[in-house]
């Protein structure tokens, strides 16, 4: 099947005002909007475009006209100003946002925050499309020593990687907003949860937990208070929990079901180091199986390149983990053909590598998905792309890739066909005839996404993170990257805690959270963490990153600087 994509990226302040305004004109249409909504965020985006004067009533001038309002005001500006290409799903996702936070300052500033766009600075650069190119430094260890390699010194080396800009956090932020106000979805999150306590298990709180059934018809704070009563049982809950029982697969990175040898420019393993090794001292290591549970039935640690495919590489090693803890398999599963489907087929989008990843996996499931193998079509990291503002498009996305793979292209989907620039005004308009590879399918594929993060209760999220690594589920982070991530996290991969840090932002990005433990679980010498303890995550920016690959980040980091997490489910 043939797919023509035609994208337009805003490039100025007038064809905003014009989208905004018809945005707003939509939102005028729009039966569904929230009880109470009264426009508040609507008056806002007017104000910041200097139209508040002309489309503003006297009454909204006057209600937001408070130094606070006029602080929050210049914020949100900024926002807008950074993100002149926003489109009108953003615009409606960042009114949603603004509305929800109406009655809370605090929060509303902290949304903007991590909304707002890195400083650019030498290690620190706009990409052109949106998004960040970080300076990422590494360290490549020697190797064991021998005779041949007598006197090696570890080498340093920086990779560039790209982080995600606004729309990727926005999407965090808003599904986050929809998830409060959804009894469907609490719901859904309580029966998961309930569902896989051991038969007859009830928290020592008094009287037992309610049943789902029960709450059938009840009322969102019913089905809320249930929530909160089974999270901050957790502790008691993981000690009564059984771990996984499949014999895990022994099989090497080339072994893996679908693999293929790691290549220097092509392939998901470029950039990995025989040298870049897990740390005696990292949580990697030094967690026993009942600790760490999951150790056993990890896929090597892939790199994402020079693409904004961080959402692909999480959702995928969130599933290839899953497939591996319920059959014992081992898989390589293909980013490339999942980011195809992704921005070729599903979400259309021609020039927005960007991505959701729960809207990723979402459509996935929706589309009934079976993932292909990376032996099928293999990983493109255009190490030599960049994205051209002149043409509005992506160039040289196909130096150093194999004719033989299934397909390239110029364009987020990176589908065989074609993008050419289209001149129109003071503009370029990309064109694209791009259609599906049609790479063969596995016998894999993602069955349930379940999203859980809630601004309004990060210890609550933090909670049901826990809770989901202990029922054995998959789980994808979405956060804002600050200084110290990028550069490698501290010594042996540990990230504490650092209040100053958490306000430095370098852009968005996806991992796996694949395990966690407590300061009680810490091995000598490491860190104790300001929240209680750590997640583990698994990076998509090679082997030699962090400890070989993973970091371990403070609880109160991952509150204070995350946008997004759920739950993943293969067959």
């Amino acid at each position: 099947m043939r797919r023509s994509i035609v994208t337009l990226r805003a490039g100025s302040t007038a064809l905003l005002a014009l989208t905004l305004a018809a945005a707003a004109a939509a939102e005028d249409r729009d039966p569904g909007r929230e009880p109470g909504d009264n426009g508040d965020a609507r008056t806002l985006l007017r104000q910041c475009l200097g139209l508040g004067d002309e489309h503003a009533s006297k009454g909204d001038r006057d209600e937001h006209g408070s130094k606070g309002d006029r602080d929050d005001l210049q914020r949100l500006c900024t926002v807008l100003q950074q993100n002149q290409g926003f489109s009108l799903r953003d615009q409606e996702r960042l009114r949603v946002v603004l509305d929800y936070s109406r009655d809370n300052l605090d929060l509303r500033r902290h949304f903007m925050t991590l909304l707002a766009d890195p400083t650019p600075g030498e290690t620190v650069r706009p990409s052109g499309d949106g998004n960040w190119l970080l300076s990422v430094p590494l360290t490549i260890p020697c190797p064991p020593p021998t005779a041949a390699n007598a006197g090696c010194k570890p080498q340093s080396a920086t990779e560039t990687i790209t982080t995600l800009g606004a729309s990727m956090k926005l999407a965090g932020l808003y599904r986050s907003v929809l998830f409060d106000r959804d009894r469907r979805q609490k719901l859904a999150l309580y029966t998961m949860a309930y569902n896989h306590l051991p038969e007859g298990f009830t928290p020592g709180k008094g009287n037992a937990l309610p049943t789902p059934a029960s709450l059938s018809d009840a009322p969102i704070a019913t089905i809320g208070a249930a929530l909160k009563d089974l999270g901050d049982a957790w502790q008691i809950i993981v000690q009564n929990l059984p771990l996984p029982t499949t014999p895990p697969s022994t099989a090497s990175c080339d072994g893996e079901q679908g693999s293929t040898p790691q290549h220097d420019l092509y392939g998901d393993r470029t950039g990995n180091s025989a040298s870049c090794t897990p740390g005696a001292t990292g949580l990697f290591s030094a967690l026993s199986d009942t600790q760490f549970p999951a150790r056993r039935y990890l896929t090597c640690v892939k790199q994402q390149g020079n693409r904004e495919t961080c959402h692909t590489f999480a959702g995928v090693s969130a599933l290839e983990a899953m497939i591996s803890q319920n059959h014992g398999v081992k898989a390589n599963l293909s980013e490339q053909d999942l980011m195809e489907h992704y921005r070729l087929l599903w979400s259309p989008g021609a020039m927005h590598e960007t991505g959701d990843a729960y809207e990723e996996l979402s459509d996935a499931i929706a589309n009934n998905y079976f993932f292909a193998f990376e032996n099928q079509w293999e990983y493109n990291p255009s190490y030599s792309r960049s994205f051209d503002t002149t043409l509005n498009m992506f160039v040289n996305s196909c130096n150093d890739y194999p004719a033989s793979q299934p397909g390239c292209s110029d364009s987020a989907p990176q589908a065989p066909g074609f993008c050419f620039p289209f001149p129109i005004l003071f503009f370029a308009l990309p064109i694209c005839d791009l259609h599906d590879a049609g790479v063969p399918e596995s016998p894999w594929q993602a069955t349930a996404v379940t999203y859980f993060w809630n601004q309004s209760d990060l210890e609550l999220t933090k909670e049901y993170i826990i809770l989901n690594l202990a029922f054995n589920n998959a789980v994808v982070l979405g956060f804002n990257v600050t200084n110290n991530f990028y550069n490698g996290a501290g010594p042996g991969g540990y990230y504490v805690y650092d209040a100053t840090d958490v306000a430095t932002n370098v852009g968005g990005h996806y991992v796996h959270i694949v395990g966690l433990a407590t300061n009680d679980e810490l091995p000598a010498g490491a860190p104790a963490a300001v929240g209680g303890g750590y997640f583990i995550i698994k990076n998509s920016w090679s082997n030699c990153y962090g400890d070989a690959g993973y970091a371990y980040l403070d609880w109160d980091y991952v509150k204070a600087v995350g946008t997004a997490a759920f739950s993943v489910t293969s067959n």
